[in-house]
C-alpha cells in the first residue's frame, strides 16, 4: 500500500524555493498521488494535467503507441523512428522553468519543476526526450529535432543539478516502493488524452 503521507514528507524535505520547487507523484493520466508542500493547488492539477499531456505526446513505448488519439500521426512517428521506444524521462525546459518527468513504474511519474537562473532568457520550449536505452532527442515544441543548443554553463549547471536530484530521489523512491511491495496497476484505461 502506498502510504501518502511519508511520500508527501519526502518531498517536501527536498524542496526549496530556487533550484526544486515543486515535486509530485503522478499518474501517467495526471492524477496527483502525493505532492511537495506548500503548493497551490489549482497550479500544481494544471502543471500535472501539462505534465502528462506532454508525456503521453512523447513516450511511444508499444503500449503507448496502442493508445495514440487519432490527432497524432501514426505515420510521421513511424517514419521518425520512435514508435517502439519507450521513455525513461523527459526533460521540458521553458521560459520559467525546467520540469522534468522521470517513470518511476510503468504507470507512474515522478515530476521535479525546478527553477531557472535568473536573467535566463529561452525564445522557445525545448523538450528533451530520454529513452529507457539512454539515447537522447531534442525537440521543440512542434516536435522539429533541435541541434545540441550552446546553453551557458550556469543553466546547462543548474539542468544537471536538478537531474542528479530527480534520478536520486527516484532511486529512493523505487527502494521503498521495492520494500514495500508497492506497485501501481497497469491499466490501459489510464491514458485518457
Amino acid at each position: 500500500m502506498l502510504n501518502i503521507k511519508a511520500l508527501t514528507e519526502l518531498l517536501s524535505h527536498n524542496r526549496d524555493d530556487r533550484l526544486c520547487k515543486t515535486w509530485y507523484v503522478m499518474t501517467i493520466n495526471g492524477t496527483l498521488l502525493a505532492h511537495s508542500q506548500p503548493v497551490r493547488i489549482n497550479d500544481l492539477r494544471r502543471q500535472a494535467a501539462m505534465a502528462a499531456l506532454s508525456w503521453q505526446r512523447y513516450d511511444n513505448s508499444a503500449h503507448a503507441a496502442d493508445q495514440i488519439s487519432d490527432e497524432f500521426d501514426r505515420d510521421s512517428q513511424a517514419e521518425e523512428g520512435m514508435v517502439g521506444t519507450p521513455l525513461r524521462a523527459l526533460t521540458i525546459e521553458s521560459e520559467t522553468s525546467n520540469v522534468i518527468i522521470r517513470k518511476i513504474q510503468p504507470s507512474l511519474l515522478l515530476v521535479l519543476e525546478g527553477g531557472i537562473p535568473p536573467g535566463r532568457v529561452r525564445p522557445t520550449s525545448r523538450f528533451t526526450l530520454e529513452s529507457e536505452d539512454g539515447t537522447e532527442r531534442s525537440v521543440d515544441a512542434n516536435g522539429e529535432d533541435l541541434e545540441r543548443a550552446d546553453a551557458s554553463k550556469v543553466s546547462s549547471s543548474v539542468l544537471q543539478r536538478q537531474r542528479s536530484k530527480l534520478d536520486a530521489l527516484s532511486a529512493v523512491i523505487v527502494r521503498d516502493f521495492e520494500h514495500s511491495g508497492f506497485r501501481m496497476p497497469d491499466d490501459p484505461g489510464l491514458i485518457i488524452f
